[in-house]
């Protein structure tokens, strides 16, 4: 029985998805294989499972895991606050006035 007439036989017209292996969908999420199969125990990946040890897995079930790990940034700048640093030691600041009117204050004693 050929494909189509399966299809016509089950009254399905979409047709089945490759499936990846688990080297495939590691290297295409940038990680582990065992990151993987971890993700997969943890429920937050779906696969197919093929047999004992055998998982593959389709595009739709990396593209759900993809977007239920998706993040919008969080951007808050009304309680923003500035970073200010001490001021540097010595010169005017650090007596909390400057020599030349500490010199016009003496010039005054006399």
């Amino acid at each position: 029985m050929t494909n189509q007439n399966r299809r016509e036989r089950d009254g399905c017209d979409q047709e089945f998805q490759k499936l990846l292996s688990a080297e495939e969908t590691a290297q295409a999420l940038s990680c582990t294989v065992k990151t993987i199969h971890r993700k997969v125990r943890a429920g937050e990946l779906g696969c197919v499972q093929i047999s004992e040890k055998k998982r593959m897995f389709t595009v739709d079930q990396i593209e759900n895991f993809i977007e239920s790990k998706t993040v919008e940034p969080i951007i808050d700048r009304k309680n923003s606050v500035r970073v200010s640093s001490e001021p540097r030691k010595g010169g005017e600041k650090s007596f909390g006035f400057s020599r030349t009117s500490l010199r016009e204050e003496m010039r005054s004693w006399q």
